[in-house]
C-alpha cells in the first residue's frame, strides 16, 4: 500500500504543477463551482488534485507513524482526500460567487502603474495598478529603454492580463523640477 500513496501524492503534485505552470483550471470548467452536477465535481482537475496530493500524502504519514490496520490507513487517507478536495471545490466556490475571483478587468486604460520588475523594451516586466481598492498586478511592455523598479508608468492598453505602459509624463516632469529648485 505504501507504494499507492507515494505514486498518489506523485500524480497530485504534478496535477498540481501542470496547473500552476499551465495555468489550467480543467479547460474552463470548475466543476461544480460554475453550477455543474455533483459528478461534473468529481470528475474535476482540481478536485483529483486534492484527493489524489492529500489522500497520497495521508496515508504516507499514516503508514510510517501507525503501526494500524492497513485498511484503516487507507480509509482515513481516503477520507482527508475526499474531504481536501470537497473543501477546495467550496471555497473556491464560495470566492468566486464573492467576487473574489476571475473577473472582467476595470478599464485600466489612462492609469497610472508602478514597476514591480524592471525591464526594457523588447522584455517583459510587472507593474502594480490599484482601481477601485484592488490591486492588480499585470506582465507589462514598453517601447521604453531601461524602466526601473519603483518608477511610475502610464497604462496604454491592456489585453489578456497585460499591459502596454509608458513612462509617466507627469511624473517625469515633477521630478525634473525637484532637480532643478536650488539649495
Amino acid at each position: 500500500m505504501l507504494y499507492a500513496y507515494v505514486v498518489s501524492l506523485t500524480l497530485g503534485a504534478i496535477l498540481l504543477g501542470f496547473q500552476l505552470v499551465g495555468h489550467s483550471h480543467d479547460g474552463g470548467s470548475h466543476g461544480d463551482v460554475d453550477g455543474g452536477s455533483a459528478l461534473s465535481t468529481l470528475l474535476s482537475v482540481r478536485f483529483a488534485t486534492f484527493v489524489l496530493g492529500f489522500g497520497g500524502a495521508a496515508g504516507l504519514l499514516l503508514s510510517f507513524l501507525t503501526p494500524g490496520s492497513t485498511a484503516v490507513t487507507a480509509l482515513i487517507a481516503l477520507g482527508v482526500g475526499l474531504a481536501s478536495g470537497g473543501l477546495a471545490q467550496a471555497i473556491i466556490k464560495k470566492a468566486l460567487q464573492s467576487g473574489g475571483g476571475p473577473s472582467p478587468r476595470p478599464e485600466l486604460r489612462g492609469r497610472e502603474a508602478v514597476v514591480l520588475v524592471p525591464f526594457t523594451k523588447g522584455k517583459s516586466g510587472l507593474v502594480r495598478v490599484q482601481v477601485e481598492g484592488r490591486t492588480t498586478d499585470l506582465i507589462a511592455e514598453t517601447d521604453d529603454e531601461d524602466i526601473q523598479a519603483g518608477e511610475e508608468l502610464f497604462i496604454l492598453e491592456t489585453h489578456d492580463g497585460s499591459a502596454r505602459v509608458t513612462r509617466n509624463p507627469l511624473a517625469q516632469a515633477s521630478n525634473t523640477q525637484r532637480e532643478i529648485k536650488p539649495k
